[in-house]
Formats: structure tokens, C-alpha cells, sequence
């Protein structure tokens, strides 16, 4: 079942410098492979050059912005789950140019053949961040407070409190006192 047809399918997979990209006609007729640069100045001439074309890309790390960017600039945009798409996934001659093609041609047969995903919004997306970064910036503490406390073990030195709040207090060990480095207090 074929749904929703745009005159132009413009098929792009993603890299981090890079973008191979793939352009078919109406009929399925290869009109341009090439590449373009990761920049919004980049991918703003190609949106000028294909106006109103149906975009296709994989899930991955550039993928959010991407997307948001070309629905922006007019263009109705399916992120495909490469999980879910067997003749990605499985495919054994990966290359660029060559899934490009394939997306913008499973695109064109049926669009439900890429099990598209839509992404949250960039403020999800930051409010995501902010609690990823705080719980890693914790569990790094964690680590590097229990490296210190089984370090002084090793050296007799005993914490009074197991609370990670005194650390960055003095531990003693008989007459010695061990003053720790203010990034522990």
C-alpha cells in the first residue's frame, strides 16, 4: 500500500561530516547521488533544489536536529527504525550511497516498510540531557569517592563516616591526617 506520494523522495543517510544522498522522481528514477556536507547551509540548498520532496533518513545521532530542520524548511520527513527494517539491518555490502537509495525507494513503495518513528521536541530532547548529564556527573562521584575511600583503606587509613558529604573532611590514621583536594569536598 502505497501512502502519501511527494513528486520527488530524497533519500539521505546520515554521517557525522557527511551525507550521502539519493534523489528519485515520481517514477522512481534516479535523478542525483551525492553527498553533502553536515551544515544547515548545506542542507538549505538542497531543500531549495527539491522543494516539497519527501525526506527519508535513519535513526541516529543527527537525526533529531535533521529532521526538525527539514519539517522546518517545508518538507514532510519519515525517520526510519533501521531495527525494524530487515534490509538495513541485515544488509552485508554497507555502503553510503547504496542505503540512501534504498530508503528513498522503500519510501516510494510503502512508507510503512521503514516503521517511521517521530522524534520528541529539542525541549524534550534538553530536559533528556539535563538528567543524563546530572545522573552521570553523580555515579562519576560515586566512582571516584569509593577510589579514594578503598586507596586509603589500602594505606590504614579509615574513614569515620561512610557518608560521601564527610569525605571532604580530614581522615586520620592514628597521629596522621589526610587532607583531601577541594574537588572532593
Amino acid at each position: 500500500m502505497k501512502t502519501k506520494s511527494s513528486t520527488t523522495t530524497i533519500g539521505i543517510d546520515l554521517g557525522d561530516k557527511k551525507h550521502s544522498i539519493c534523489v528519485l522522481d515520481a517514477a522512481g528514477k534516479v535523478l542525483s547521488e551525492s553527498t553533502i556536507t553536515n551544515t544547515r547551509g548545506s542542507m538549505a540548498r538542497l531543500s531549495k533544489r527539491h522543494p516539497g520532496a519527501l525526506i527519508v533518513m535513519e535513526v541516529g545521532m543527527q537525526s533529531p536536529w535533521i529532521s526538525r530542520y527539514f519539517t522546518v524548511l517545508g518538507h514532510r520527513v519519515l525517520v526510519a527504525n533501521p531495527r525494524k527494517v530487515r534490509a538495513i539491518y541485515q544488509n552485508d555490502r554497507k555502503c553510503d550511497r547504496k542505503d540512501a537509495t534504498l530508503l528513498a525507494r522503500l519510501a516510494r513503495v510503502d512508507e510503512s516498510l521503514l516503521c517511521p518513528i517521530q522524534h520528541g521536541t529539542e525541549r524534550a530532547q534538553l530536559d533528556l540531557l539535563q538528567i543524563k548529564l546530572r545522573d552521570n556527573l553523580v555515579r562519576q562521584r560515586v566512582d571516584v569517592i569509593s577510589a579514594v575511600r578503598f586507596t586509603l583503606k589500602s594505606l590504614g587509613i579509615h574513614l569515620r563516616s561512610p557518608n560521601s558529604a564527610s569525605i571532604g573532611r580530614q581522615a586520620e590514621c592514628g597521629n596522621k591526617k589526610v587532607t583531601f583536594h577541594p574537588f572532593l569536598r
